[in-house]
């Protein structure tokens, strides 16, 4: 009996034993380091950010959680099971850390039951640690002369170069993406291309005297060679302010390299399994038991101490009076901005009727740490956590609204701050950054000889959102910043919004009738949203201005052409295969008449 007890006792114990190991090593450290202001840990189920408040301001988790639910959520209420069973799988890998530059490759699996075949995609991205997470691209920390000199180099970009026949060698960054843009990359049999957010796909390699290698993403162009990963790799001068940060992740002080990654890291992913059977009939998601928000390590951040909640509100209109006493009759001490967060420190005992609204008084303290009262009709509570939805609620009450100079100014500076602060879920965040460029657009339309916010005005035109166009003497929108902003968030749904805005902002300068000119301008709007939506919302009327434009060209007898127009054939040629994919039927119309401009430039040219 006792040699029975005895042995159950020990399978027990192995029993636990056994748990406790497989417990453990789901959740595995592969790697863990720490910076000034935060702590990056590498888990199998996790690479999580933490900030030295010990908030989690980055989640590779977090992030497949998000896409996965904005790729299939929407449609899982309204196909059917067969076409809506699908498996969504994410592998994360930790490539490189050098200061606060880190550097992930991120491949997507998606095989669903009416594909013949899964979608399988692999890219790199690089994020800032000390910034929530946010993408870090190469020119961020490189001169862009030294990253288009190291490219041209480049054997594949070389070779692309030579098949791509562009007459005009490029001399900027965007010029050799345009040219490449239709270009295939060919490595061993296999076609890739260079994406259009390549700046920010990238890792440090190894370095070599003064020298940091790095590593580029390209993507494949046909599914049989999505498994093949191919990077282009190059060589960047160490600037005096990386070379601290560089060494240390070098010798595996604080960070590492792809070369000299951790032994501990090697072969070593993070794996994240989703399936479409977990989305309900009411469209929430059962997040699988491997999605969880990592915990900070105990041993390297002293935990928050806890805190006294801090009673919060948000002005909600425009020059909304705060006063010295509680009343309507009192001295205005200030006029504060929509959006402007305060301070409460007291309520009034009894409410008051103010323009037909009852509502308190509340006393509060502003930014400066000057106090007054406001009436609460003017204000909202205001919770960090649901500030996502005050800000949409704010816009959205005012989107469809004209309104007055300075109130366009305050929702422009709430949207601008809004953007920074809201980072998840990414829809919401793209939709503020739309409305942030929405709203400095109508601020532009209005702005004259006489506009008298100036200061405000120098601030925008710095941070490059806005400019002065000599040509047409005339304060237009940034309209890089659409396609920036367009580049972050695609292929989320709202991108469509985003380009639609980018593609209708009027760009400086005039063309004065010069066909390449106007050929060009439409390749940076209309065309290059045509490009990215070929089944949008907007399709239609980006192809009514394509009508009007081709039927205006060939009415003319004579196209204002000169020899030195060498880039119309490419215009021309990426016009044509961009209307090649759209779906519509003025597309046989549309194809026919730029061959009719194809023939007459080639004509011209040939001469």
């Amino acid at each position: 009996m006792i040699i029975r007890i005895a042995i159950m006792i020990n399978l027990l114990f192995f029993g636990f034993n056994a748990l406790a190991k497989e417990a453990e090593e789901k959740d595995e450290v592969i790697w863990q380091g720490q910076g000034d202001d935060f702590t990056i840990r590498w888990t199998k189920t996790d690479i999580t950010v933490i900030n030295q408040h010990q908030e989690t301001v980055f989640s590779a988790a977090a992030l497949a959680n998000k896409q996965f639910i904005a790729d299939f959520q929407g449609e899982a209420a309204t196909t059917t099971k067969e076409h809506r069973d699908c498996q969504y799988n994410r592998d994360f890998i930790l490539l490189s850390v050098v200061g606060t530059v880190a550097s992930l490759q991120d491949s997507e699996y998606v095989h669903c039951q009416n594909m013949p075949h899964p979608t399988i995609e692999t890219r790199f991205m690089s994020i800032n640690l000390a910034k929530s997470g946010r993408p870090v691209k190469l020119t961020d920390l490189f001169a862009e002369a030294d990253i288009l000199k190291a490219l041209l180099a480049d054997s594949l970009i070389k070779s692309a170069l030579e098949q791509a026949k562009s007459p005009q060698f490029p001399t900027t960054l965007k010029t050799l993406y345009e040219t490449l843009e239709w270009s295939e990359i060919l490595v061993k049999e296999c076609g890739y291309y260079l994406p259009a957010d390549f700046l920010n796909q990238f890792a440090f390699h190894h370095v070599n005297d003064n020298q940091i290698a790095v590593r580029v993403k390209l993507q494949p162009l046909a599914p049989a060679c999505q498994t093949q990963d191919r990077q282009l790799g190059f060589y960047l001068p160490i600037s005096a302010n990386l070379q601290s940060t560089i060494k240390q992740a070098q010798v595996g002080k604080i960070g590492f390299l792809m070369q000299t990654s951790p032994t501990a890291a090697h072969k070593k992913t993070t794996s994240l399994q989703f399936s479409t059977r977990q989305i309900t009939a009411n469209n929430s998601v059962a997040v699988t038991d491997n999605v969880k928000r990592q915990q900070p390590a105990k041993d390297n951040i002293k935990p928050q101490q806890p805190t006294e909640p801090i009673s919060q509100r948000i002005i909600t209109v425009s020059q909304a009076r705060l006063r010295s006493e509680a009343n309507r009759n009192s001295q205005v001490i200030e006029k504060l901005p929509l959006g402007l967060i305060v301070r409460q420190l007291a309520r009034s005992k009894q409410p008051e009727l103010v323009n037909q609204v009852t509502d308190y008084w509340y006393q509060v303290t502003l930014p400066t740490g000057e106090k007054g009262w406001i009436f609460g009709n003017l204000t909202q509570p205001f919770e960090q956590q649901k500030r996502a939805e005050i800000y949409q609620q704010l816009m959205q009450v005012r989107q469809a609204k004209k309104l007055g100079l300075l109130e366009q100014i305050e929702l422009t500076d709430l949207l601008d701050r809004a953007k920074e602060e809201i980072t998840t879920p990414p829809e919401v965040a793209a939709k503020l950054a739309w409305s942030h460029l929405l709203s400095l657009q109508r601020v532009v339309e209005q702005i004259d000889d006489e506009f008298p916010y100036k200061t405000w005005l120098a601030k925008q035109k710095q941070q490059e959102w806005i400019y002065h166009d000599e040509i047409q003497g005339r304060w237009q929108v940034n309209v890089n910043r659409g396609w920036q902003l367009h580049a972050k968030y695609y292929p989320l749904l709202v991108a469509d919004q985003i380009a639609w805005l980018a593609a209708t902002m009027p760009l400086g300068g005039e063309c004065e009738g010069i066909f390449e000119c106007q050929l060009n301008a439409l390749d940076q709007t209309i065309i290059q949203y045509l490009k990215y939506h070929p089944t949008g919302k907007q399709v239609e009327l980006a192809l009514d201005q394509l009508i009007q434009f081709l039927d205006n060209s060939l009415a003319t007898p004579k196209l204002n052409l000169t020899a030195e127009d060498r880039e119309l054939p490419r215009l021309l040629a990426v016009l044509q295969a961009t209307l090649e994919k759209i779906k519509s039927s003025r597309q046989t119309d549309l194809l026919a008449k730029i061959s009719l401009l194809q023939k007459r430039v080639t004509t011209f040219l040939d001469k």
